[in-house]
């Protein structure tokens, strides 16, 4: 298992001044899809961002509007090789966490 956060302020393009979320994703190591328990501190828009080891982003998905704290999305993710990867989430105040995951 991978788990754990990753800074936000790692990556390039990330939003710069918000707050930090921790980001929640299961099961570690994934298949064919993972689901994201939402974080507390996103509002507005959300977004999220699969990138590889280089922070290429890999797949992206727009998650809609004021996405309560504590739903549970489920993200497909049957066409990802296997590797590691780091899942990033933000919301259009620049609020933004991230996790690393793993696909088998």
């Amino acid at each position: 298992m991978i788990g754990g956060t990753v800074s936000a302020g790692a990556f390039r393009g990330a939003p710069i001044g918000g707050a930090h979320v921790q980001v929640k994703t299961y099961p570690d190591p994934f298949t064919d899809h993972f689901t994201v328990t939402m974080p507390e501190g996103l509002y507005g828009h959300v977004s999220a961002q699969l990138l590889d080891g280089s922070f290429r982003p890999v797949k992206e998905w727009p998650l809609g509007f004021a996405v309560p704290a504590g739903n549970r999305i489920d993200i497909p993710a049957g066409d990802i090789p296997a590797g590691t990867y780091t899942f990033r989430i933000w919301d259009e105040y620049g609020d933004a966490g991230a996790a690393l995951v793993q696909c088998q």
